[in-house]
């Protein structure tokens, strides 16, 4: 491992969980105390279920030292209780006031700090003798929020007012803190989201998964704006590596391996870095993040892609803004100069706006894989945990970066009226429908989830100044061609299930209405109806049963009458039905040729005969 100069590697020997498994660490973004040294304060999870709260800082000058490195000096504060299984994920509120945490049984608890009082019962039940006593004092600040399966990740608005909480249940939640009012709620994702980014300027929220789609939803309603998943690439010579004209596959699947595909914003929202990038044609595959800048949301592709030599599953951006290069070219068009982090599982690597290559990197920290990532408020520190049950701290010398931009910028604009105009659902009108039944079943009018435009509602794409170009080693989606791009299209919808029950009626005076349709071919959809009104006096003979069964396949509707009926033609049945129930039959809809009474005859006689339980699936 061989850092760059201005950046410093620490791993205090710490068992920060008893030397179990990190999965999430975070930095709180608010100082802990002004100083002339900075303290900052971190919080840890695990494979236990505890949450713990820690504060460190550099004691001392670097000069001071024969390496240049300043000692780094840990301290617990909080031991957190009140999880039962293993905590996920768990992030600082932007105000540093609150915790948020999250854990496999779908639980998440906001944490606040409140009074010590050591004569309550809870703060005597919470007392491990084998911990340092707590110097800070967390409780709940109110009942958790529950879900169906485990959390995967979590997400605070700008003013620590609103949480945003992705599950293993396939859903993404949005609960007010105070009240716990759940404001939205998304669960028609194809996989479970692993990964939040919540726009600093309250506008979207971004979702990344396991299915290879990156989701902008509106953080307003939780609609679904856009959705990232192919490309379509002229050819080009990426990376040393050929790439041929065709459509590909922006993300990584499944096979990543990582816990979490977390994308973020820049410090002012105007461009969007994603992880996770990964274009493959046969035994050729390029990793990177990509570059979305966010007047160009509402086109296909993304601006850029920088390459890494595998693939990333998280980006951290760096809450400091850098002035420009004056010799380098100021690709993204942006006032400001962006630095930002990105990590696979073995390595880090340290990215700017302005340099098509990265600016730092770092490899071989630990010996198992890394979990997550974060910065301090102030840039100067980079936390990184791993599986291994160890941290490591990269001290960033920001000089050696550049000089930080301390000046206000106007807010970027976003495509107007948005991304994509969220596409109205059909209501569905709902007729009654009598006992004579339909010739088809309609299909469903459900429509499969697009990354075009709705026919009946445009888009309005704003006018955007022509981009500079990248560096050589950049790539840049910018085909003429819109065709054979967009989503999956998802297969057509099914036709419901047929509903299948068994009734018994007895014939005392009351009109029964049935209704049989034929079965000669399978493929005629005639109807034949025949309305049976019972006559009185015959309540002792005519008992019969109505059947209702389903034909698996094609939706169609048998209805098997068994009575105290011998008949073996249609003109036995006829007489028959008339000696019974008198003048009172009538049959419509009748074919020539006696199709449908032949049907009927053999549908009686199927009917007496003894046969199997259909194995269709019923519902009453």
């Amino acid at each position: 491992m061989n850092p760059p100069v201005g950046m410093f590697h620490y791993m205090p020997p710490i068992y920060w969980h008893d030397r179990q498994s990190l999965l999430s660490v975070d930095i709180s973004r608010a100082p802990l105390r002004e100083s002339p040294v900075p303290v900052y304060k971190i919080v840890t999870s695990s494979v236990q279920n505890e949450v713990r709260v820690w504060s460190f800082s550099f004691e001392g000058d670097a000069e001071e030292h024969r390496n240049g490195k300043a000692p780094l000096v840990v301290n617990f504060l909080s031991n957190l209780l009140g999880h039962m299984t293993t905590v996920n994920v768990v992030r600082f509120s932007p105000s540093g006031q609150l915790i948020a945490s999250g854990d496999v049984d779908g639980a998440v608890i906001v944490w606040k700090i409140g009074n010590p009082n050591p004569e309550s019962p809870s703060s005597k039940l919470h007392i491990d003798p084998d911990m340092p006593p707590n110097k800070e004092f967390w409780i709940r600040s109110r009942p958790p929020f529950r879900h169906d399966s485990d959390v995967t990740d979590i997400a605070w608005n700008v003013d620590s007012t609103l949480l945003c909480i992705a599950s293993n249940d396939d859903s993404l939640n949005l609960y007010h803190v105070v009240s716990g009012k759940r404001i939205w709620r998304i669960s028609n994702f194809r996989h479970f989201p692993n990964g939040i980014a919540w726009d600093p300027l309250e506008k979207y929220v971004v979702t990344m998964s396991t299915d290879r789609k990156m989701d902008i939803i509106n953080a307003k309603n939780g609609a679904k704006l856009k959705s990232f998943s192919q490309l379509s690439l002229a050819s080009n010579q990426f990376n040393g590596k050929e790439l041929p004209a065709e459509a590909y596959r922006m993300f990584h699947d499944d096979t990543l391996g990582s816990f979490s595909r977390r994308a973020d914003f820049s410090p002012g929202g105007e461009v969007l870095i994603a992880p996770c990038g990964h274009l493959e044609s046969g035994a050729t595959c390029v990793y990177g993040v990509y570059l979305f800048r966010r007047h160009e949301l509402n086109s296909d592709k993304p601006y850029a892609m920088i390459p890494t030599h595998k693939a990333p599953f998280m980006v951290r951006t760096c809450p400091q803004k850098f002035v420009l290069l004056e010799k380098k070219e100021n690709f993204l068009g942006l006032d400001y100069r962006v630095v930002w982090a990105a990590v696979t599982k073995d390595s880090l690597y340290i990215f700017d706006s302005q340099h098509s290559h990265p600016i730092g990197f770092v490899e071989n920290l630990h010996y198992n894989n890394l979990t997550d990532l974060s910065w301090s408020h102030d840039g100067h520190v980079l936390l990184i945990s791993s599986l291994e049950g160890f941290n490591s701290f990269l001290q960033l010398n920001l000089e050696s970066i550049g000089v930080v931009d301390s000046s206000e910028h106007p807010r970027p604009r976003s495509p107007k009226p948005a991304l994509i105009q969220a596409k109205k659902p059909k209501r569905k009108t709902q007729s009654h429908v009598e006992a004579t039944p339909t010739s088809a079943v309609p299909e469903s009018s459900m429509t499969p989830l697009k990354e075009g435009n709705s026919p009946k509602t445009p888009t309005v794409t704003p006018k955007s100044t022509k981009p500079k170009s990248a560096g050589g080693s950049l790539l840049k989606f910018l085909k003429k061609s819109d065709s054979g791009e967009g989503g999956d299209q998802a297969p057509a919808s099914l036709s419901t299930p047929t509903m299948c029950g068994a009734t018994a009626a007895s014939f005392f005076g009351v009109g029964i209405r049935s209704a049989w349709k034929q079965t000669r071919g399978f493929e005629s959809e005639h109807l034949t109806r025949v309305k049976v009104i019972s006559g009185v006096g015959f309540a002792s003979r005519a008992l019969a049963t109505a059947t209702l069964l389903t034909v698996s396949g094609f939706g169609l509707f048998i209805v098997g009458v068994s009575a105290l009926l011998n008949v073996n033609t249609p003109r036995q049945f006829g007489d028959r039905m008339k000696s019974a129930f008198g003048d009172s039959l009538r049959i419509s809809k009748r074919n020539p040729d006696n199709q449908s009474i032949n049907s009927l005859t053999e549908l009686l006689e199927q009917a007496a005969a003894p046969s199997k339980p259909s194995s269709s699936l019923s519902a009453e």
